[in-house]
């Protein structure tokens, strides 16, 4: 996408965009080591005691040896969880106030006028934990899209801020999928042309800090390693900038009819959970605007200006 030179490059200005890790520091490598720990243990713990059950009524000297093994196994948890705990407390104490990036995508040129080397970022992890908003799922008068052009923004170095070129939100367009768009498009709306009719009305905004699409959700973030997002080391679902709805079938009565759900006070957000399986994984539901969830802003930068 980039070159190695122009990687080393940006890592000075925004910092993180030169590796491929998830931002992890020390403590947190620590602490995702102790809970891969606990888990093998409570499998073997599970394992144990379902021995201890099958031979509950017979071979009393192999459940008395069991026995011995469960009570040091749970000594043993007991230890690790208390570590586990004690590391946590350390992680929500700290103060990194250093926000790391990574390429998402790069374009030569944005809506299809600006030209020059352009550069999609977006955040190794949550930058914050907000509502979206009060009672609107509108983005254009956000409270979230308000915090992102005003308090983050502000956040940022001289250097960051120099670098930055406004980005055109347009709905179910972007400038960094080109010939995929289609596809995903169709995709997502499942062939439907009713699908989006109570959305047409979502507004084109330009912003310095924006929000990520489910269509750009989708096609660049999807199947990579940026799917689980960590605030604080915590995985957190995060907001997208789009309102939600849904669309299915009608009844058998009459199955070629399409009912469209939108609800005015619901926005999309990413999940993604490790403990299902794979196909389910990543998924894109709604949310009511007033519940918390983490934000993970994108800027677009011109490479010229390095």
């Amino acid at each position: 996408m980039i070159s190695g030179e122009q990687r080393r490059a940006l890592e000075s200005v925004f910092p993180g965009v030169s590796s491929d890790d998830n931002g992890d520091t020390l403590e947190e490598m620590q602490y995702d080591e102790l809970t891969q720990n606990i888990k093998e243990q409570q499998a073997k713990h599970n394992q144990l005691t379902w021995e201890m059950k099958r031979t509950f009524f017979a071979n009393f000297p192999r459940r008395t040896k069991l026995n011995k093994e469960l009570s040091k196994l749970s000594n043993q948890m007991d230890n690790l969880c208390r570590m586990k705990e004690d590391l946590l407390h350390s992680l929500k104490l700290s103060k990194s106030d250093t926000v790391k990036w990574t390429v998402l995508a790069k374009a030569n040129n944005l809506s299809r006028k600006s030209h020059g080397e352009f550069l999609l970022l977006t955040t190794k992890k949550a930058v914050a934990m907000r509502r979206f908003d009060e009672k609107s799922n509108k983005w254009e008068t956000s409270e979230l899209r308000s915090w992102l052009n005003k308090e983050f923004y502000l956040s940022l170095s001289g250097t960051q801020k120099r670098m930055l070129v406004a980005i055109e939100r347009r709905d179910y367009e972007s400038d960094w999928l080109n010939d995929i768009d289609r596809t995903l498009y169709n995709q997502i709306t499942n062939n439907n042309p009713y699908a989006l009719n109570g959305n047409r009305d979502v507004a084109a905004t330009t912003e310095l800090v924006s929000l990520l699409n489910t269509l750009e959700v989708r096609g660049l973030i999807q199947g990579t390693k940026n799917m689980n997002l960590k605030y604080r080391h915590q995985a957190v679902d995060w907001w997208t900038n789009r309102p939600y709805w849904t669309s299915f079938t009608g009844p058998l009565s009459n199955p070629g009819m399409h009912i469209n759900y939108y609800n005015s006070k619901f926005i999309e957000y990413v999940s993604y959970n490790e403990l299902l399986p794979e196909k389910l994984r990543f998924q894109i539901n709604g949310m009511s605007v007033n519940e918390v969830k983490g934000v993970r802003p994108i800027v677009v930068i011109n490479m010229k200006l390095l």
